[in-house]
């Protein structure tokens, strides 16, 4: 699963699992960059829950069109 973080770092509480293939919305389309790493902010399909995902993990790719 991919990990939604309150904040974009690695040690920012977990929100919520994404499972594979789960549709997010962004909510901007600047990603932060923290740590080395690109973090977008998104929001899941499940209602008010929104968060930080890493938009890549070990060169795989977290976001899809």
């Amino acid at each position: 699963c991919l990990n939604l973080r309150t904040e974009p770092n690695t040690n920012a509480p977990i929100i919520s699992c994404l499972a594979p293939g789960e549709v997010v919305t962004l909510l901007s389309n600047t990603p932060t960059n923290a740590e080395n790493i690109v973090w977008w902010q998104v929001q899941s399909a499940t209602p008010g829950i929104s968060g930080w995902i890493a938009g890549e993990i070990n060169g795989a790719v977290t976001l899809g069109s």
